[in-house]
């Protein structure tokens, strides 16, 4: 990827897994995007549950109890539903635009060194629990939207963060969730230094290797011209 997401993705998404070892899942090239996408992620979550299961029903109780006697038809509770659902997509598209401004906001006034960021989004690529219930979510989440758009999309990530927190729970000794990780936690490296280091010196012996050819082959020319 042109972004340099191409680790975060394999690592969420679990697709081209043949991609990504120990070494691909510490190396993190852009933190502030990925930073920023982990805010994207959060805002769909939080207000997903603020708006489909909090807001909805308080505001869903207020509009029957508020509604006149004389103004009630058949099809008031439909109309009372539908009102309700086009708020808690609103929600929605509310946290998608604040998660990422909040996240940068974030990166803007606390000036965390670009090393210390990076450790961070390397601890959240490997907090086990945390990614199933991400991940779930950006699933349901996607088919819930592509069932009724954002209203579903709501739906769809709240049953997706339900199914995750199951999975950590009560499923766990059960069975696997649907994406599970191809790194275990014991082949995980410690810090994200380790893959740094792992790299430079890959970087020196092909470094030294490429100098060595290239001094062979000019002797090696200079051999032939003496001769001739």
């Amino acid at each position: 990827m042109v972004l340099g997401m191409d680790e975060w993705f394999f690592n969420f998404s679990q697709l081209g897994v043949r991609n990504l070892d120990e070494k691909a899942l510490a190396t993190v090239p852009n933190p502030q995007l990925e930073y920023t996408i982990h805010g994207f992620i959060k805002g769909c979550e939080i207000t997903s549950i603020l708006g489909g299961l909090i807001v909805h029903p308080i505001y869903r109780i207020y509009l029957h109890r508020t509604l006149k006697p004389e103004n009630r038809t058949p099809n008031s509770s439909k109309v009372i539903r539908a009102a309700c659902r086009k708020l808690q997509g609103r929600f929605l598209l509310a946290g998608m635009s604040m998660g990422p401004l909040l996240a940068l906001t974030d990166l803007y006034f606390s000036n965390v060194p670009e090393m210390n960021l990076k450790q961070q989004c390397y601890e959240m690529r490997i907090d086990t629990n945390q990614m199933i219930i991400d991940r779930c979510a950006m699933v349901c989440g996607f088919v819930g939207w592509y069932w009724r758009r954002f209203q579903g999309a709501v739906d769809g990530i709240n049953i997706g963060i339900a199914y995750g927190i199951a999975c950590n729970t009560v499923l766990r000794k059960y069975t696997d969730p649907l994406l599970k990780d191809k790194i275990k936690p014991e082949q995980r490296l410690a810090h994200i230094t380790e893959a740094e280091e792992t790299k430079t010196a890959l970087e020196r012996f092909w470094f030294t290797q490429e100098k060595e050819a290239r001094e062979a082959y000019q002797k090696a020319n200079a051999q032939v011209e003496k001769e001739s």
